[in-house]
């Protein structure tokens, strides 16, 4: 991956789709167009078995944190985690994956964010549960490995 010309990312925002595991990616690229979006909002989408999904290229500011996608790349993570527990090989994939995106765009370890959290930095009302609790309860952990594994590289 390369660091992108026309988009300086400063942060991460972690999603779920909040809808069945077996959703498409399609299936959302055709929810976010039926909303008035270009495209799917998110840059990359992983499945429960640890699939990733390229979603809007990375030179182009998503639409999936309001107020807040000029300074973002979004991540969904394909499931409801208010309901179930991300698998491991979503885990294992989501890890790789932001270890790749801090280091391409330089991105802080500390700026890996939860939807909800985009409150935290602009007035926001969107994303309060995204990304669902079982996630959520995870994203500290998660920043950890990845500060881990940037520290040895």
């Amino acid at each position: 991956m390369t660091k992108a010309n026309l988009f300086n990312p400063e942060f991460i925002v972690i999603h779920h789709s909040a809808s069945e595991r077996t959703l498409s990616v399609e299936a959302i690229r055709q929810y976010h167009i039926s909303r008035g979006f270009d495209d799917i909002g998110y840059h990359k989408l992983i499945d429960f078995a640890g699939n990733l999904y390229d979603g809007r290229p990375l030179e182009i500011p998503g639409a999936h944190a309001l107020g807040f996608n000029d300074q973002s790349i979004g991540i969904c993570c394909i499931g409801n985690f208010e309901d179930e527990e991300p698998t491991t090989k979503m885990l294992n994939t989501l890890n790789l994956l932001l270890l790749d995106l801090c280091s391409s765009f330089n991105i802080e370890v500390d700026r890996i964010i939860g939807h909800f959290e985009v409150r935290n930095f602009i007035e926001a009302k969107s994303g309060a549960k995204c990304p669902g609790k079982n996630l959520r309860f995870l994203l500290s952990k998660i920043r950890k490995n990845v500060a881990s594994n940037l520290a040895m590289s």
